[in-house]
């Protein structure tokens, strides 16, 4: 790479004091590398940061994705696919390499970028990271994340369902939630903080607080203190995990911890039954639920995840498109059977 740190000193010897900062992702341009991630991350960057540039290099089934976003954005760079001497110099005119995959069982390009000196990005899911990239030495780890959040998730509002009620019970669901909130506080002190000074927070504590003044004229001060509580625990818990969750994944990301949802409810409406009678001329389909408004909850909290993958494909991939978009009306079929609140 003799060749990169050539131009590398020719470049900044010609540069000014206020040069952007250039990113560089060198690879295939599908779904599973992370391109919607990185190009969602940089383009919502915000003003005081937009001293950036970011060069994108490779083909694939996303290219005209990318090409539209390099005519939208002028920030962003689109090469096309480039070897030889055309590629030495697009690593010798950035400064970091960004690899954002979900899926990545090495990671040459690392090699590569580290070869030319540059700083490194990557995800957790890059196989390479534990043996090339220091955090905050030579790159930065990102987590895309955490089965901890969806699993508590579904096990408190996902319990109404007969086989998840089964696996998590009254004690595994608390264990489930003293699980979330240890991992908070160790792995994610940083975003506990933040939430401390978040509106939303000393909503929820007006909120809690309401509820322990109950006790005061409770028949059952005891069990109304007790109960009042846990009520605390568990929403507190949430929504730091909510908190910690948004602030740790792309705009692409968020309702990802919803995705378990989709999976059981999409496995247990099909295979429920309708229930009424015939005097009434009232039938609720009730899934393998206690009731029907729990299984209408949960194909509604599916239905937002699913709509939002749905829209992330629709340009790039109409396969996936086609079958985001069949989960959809299948889920919202099952959910207007339900006759539930939530419908």
């Amino acid at each position: 790479m003799e060749q990169v740190d050539r131009d590398r000193a020719e470049a900044a010897s010609a540069s000014c004091s206020d040069k952007p900062t250039v990113f560089l992702y060198v690879g295939r341009l599908e779904p599973h590398k992370g391109i919607q991630d990185l190009l969602d991350a940089f383009v919502d960057l915000p003003k005081e940061s937009r001293k950036s540039h970011l060069i994108i290099v490779g083909d694939g089934s996303m290219r005209r994705l990318i090409e539209s976003a390099a005519r939208t954005h002028p920030a962003v760079e689109y090469l096309g696919r480039l070897s030889g001497n055309a590629l030495i110099h697009a690593y010798s005119r950035a400064d970091v390499f960004v690899l954002p995959s979900r899926v990545e069982p090495w990671g040459l390009v690392i090699n590569e970028a580290m070869a030319a000196s540059l700083a490194v990005i990557a995800t957790d899911r890059v196989g390479c990271v534990d043996d090339l990239v220091r955090e905050g030495e030579n790159g930065r780890v990102l987590k895309p994340g955490e089965l901890i959040i969806p699993l508590s998730l579904l096990a408190f509002i996902g319990s109404g369902i007969t086989f998840v009620n089964g696996i998590f019970n009254t004690t595994t669901r608390w264990g489930f939630l003293a699980a979330l909130l240890f991992f908070l506080l160790v792995y994610r002190g940083r975003d506990v903080l933040g939430v401390l000074g978040h509106p939303l927070f000393w909503a929820v504590l007006v909120y809690a607080f309401w509820g322990l003044m109950t006790v005061a004229w409770s028949e059952v001060p005891q069990i109304s203190l007790a109960k009042s509580l846990v009520f605390i625990w568990v929403s507190t818990t949430m929504l730091i995990a909510g908190y910690s969750w948004v602030m740790r994944h792309e705009r692409a990301q968020t309702l990802d911890f919803l995705w378990l949802f989709a999976v059981f409810a999409l496995t247990a409406a099909p295979t429920g039954q309708i229930e009424g009678s015939l005097d009434t001329g009232e039938f609720l389909y009730a899934g393998l639920t206690v009731n029907p408004n729990h299984l209408g909850f949960i194909l509604a909290a599916a239905s937002a995840w699913l709509m939002w993958r749905a829209y992330l494909v629709h340009r790039q991939n109409r396969r996936r498109f086609a079958l985001y978009a069949g989960l959809v009306a299948f889920d919202l079929v099952f959910l207007f059977l339900s006759h539930s609140r939530a419908s």
